[in-house]
């Protein structure tokens, strides 16, 4: 009995520890998984296959493609080539990709190796800065899901004020059919370049600091709203190529309401524009 009742200590002591064994194992691979399927709300930084960066590979099976991505340099003037100093660009970045589910994007500006221009949100629902810089913005919770298969991601950058040469955008996007591991996923990669285009007229207001627009997104109607009286002005829609859709006249000192049910489902610019300011942001219509 004495020996049983020693067989059933050292037993129960075993247990116990194959116990916190096992307890310790689920752990590791909870948080493996939670560190490899957890990027819906922004991907790590550097992931943009820029010049000694890695990209969406080093977490996501399959290889990554240098086809199926564009980027678009855009102003309420059209797509530009080159820009000058302290220009305010819209960059787009957006793929076709139908059957994925998922998607997700990193994005950086680099002239040589050098991180140039200043990043700004516009879209706080569907693109977000990666956490601990602003060098690279990425997907925000809301930006991943596109049952089209054609996401697209805007943001703006104001253009360095003095010439660094040519500056080149560099993106990766994850392209998944989100089943909640990394088979099946596709990447792909591009890159856009920017040469300095010499001293222009630079803009006299930057995206997002003289106009506010809510709700974004928005499906019937969105309000514009001016920091300061904006008075006998004019309000354009533009596309993200650049094209006029729409124009009217500013019919209150600071807010105006503008109806877009007939436009297609996208990503548009808008201007507030008088003889002396100049406002622009950007609105999605859902």
């Amino acid at each position: 009995m004495h020996r049983f009742w020693n067989y059933l200590t050292l037993n129960q002591k075993d247990m116990k520890k194959l116990t916190l064994v096992l307890i310790v194992s689920i752990s590791i691979i909870a948080i493996s998984k939670t560190t490899l399927f957890t990027y819906s709300s922004g991907a790590p930084s550097a992931r943009t296959s820029a010049p000694g960066e890695k990209n969406c590979t080093e977490c996501h099976s399959g290889t990554a493609s240098t086809s199926g991505v564009t980027i678009l340099a855009t102003t309420t003037s059209g797509q530009v080539t080159s820009y000058q100093p302290n220009q305010n660009i819209f960059i787009s970045v957006s793929v076709n990709k139908p059957g994925k589910m998922k998607f997700g994007f990193e994005l950086t500006a680099l002239a040589g190796t050098q991180h140039v221009g200043t990043f700004s949100i516009v879209d706080p629902n569907s693109t977000a800065f990666c956490s601990g810089t602003q060098d690279y913005i990425t997907h925000a919770d809301g930006g991943t899901v596109d049952s089209s298969g054609n996401p697209t991601w805007m943001v703006a950058w104001k253009a360095p004020a003095t010439d660094k040469g040519t500056v080149k955008f560099y993106t990766a996007v994850n392209q998944t059919n989100d089943d909640g591991n990394t088979t099946g996923d596709e990447i792909a990669t591009g890159n856009f370049s920017l040469p300095f285009g010499g001293a222009g007229i630079t803009e006299t207001a930057t995206p997002n600091r003289l106009i506010k627009i809510f709700p974004n997104p928005a499906t019937e109607k969105i309000n514009i709203l001016s920091a300061s009286n904006f008075e006998h002005g004019i309000v354009s829609i533009f596309n993200i190529q650049g094209e006029l859709i729409s124009k009217s006249n500013v019919t209150d000192n600071n807010l105006n309401t503008i109806n877009i049910q007939s436009l297609p489902v996208g990503n548009y610019i808008i201007e507030l524009k008088n003889d002396k300011y100049l406002g622009v942001n950007y609105f999605n219509k859902q």
